[in-house]
């Protein structure tokens, strides 16, 4: 008998360090992104220097579970072209665009995507987050917060991945 709760006891234990989750909660990702601190780390100079992960959109607020689920990285191209590709929330993606002298970033005709299905939710912001990407006006780089601003005046905050 005491064999019996010895194992069920130390089965209980491993159910509880398997199940426990070692992500650390991150108490500005329910905040207002005005409100959001900038990253202490070294500083960012440019949009190509790291993998960006999105935070919030400044209307269209993401619940906290869709929050840094999507990543995107810009590479430098030949001339004024540039490639910009990572993950949304369900799929990978991968384009192109111009920087003109303006500071103004214009998505090409050729964004693409893979086609995988998910979480009404998560289909819903990845189709607004990408039909917005395709239509990015212009960005920002505000300490090691990078902002872009689509067509529709929506702004998409991005912070470094560390």
């Amino acid at each position: 008998m005491k064999n019996i709760l010895t194992w069920a006891l130390l089965i209980c234990l491993l159910q509880m360090i398997v199940a426990c989750d070692n992500e650390p909660i991150n108490p500005t990702d329910n905040a207002p992104v005005d409100e959001v601190p900038v990253d202490a780390g070294p500083p960012i100079t440019s949009f190509t220097d790291c993998e960006w992960l999105l935070l919030d959109f400044k209307q269209n607020r993401l619940p906290a579970k869709l929050k840094r689920k999507v990543n995107i990285q810009f590479t430098k191209g030949t001339d004024d072209i540039y490639g910009a590709g990572g993950k949304a929330f369900l799929n990978v993606y991968t384009g192109a665009f111009r920087l003109d002298e303006k500071n103004k970033l214009v998505i090409s005709v050729h964004l693409t995507s893979t086609l995988m299905g998910g979480p009404d939710d998560e289909m819903a912001a990845e189709e607004y987050y990408l039909k917005g990407l395709y239509r990015t006006k212009s960005y920002g780089l505000s300490g090691n917060v990078l902002t872009l601003t689509f067509d529709n005046g929506e702004e998409v905050y991005f912070v470094p991945k560390r």
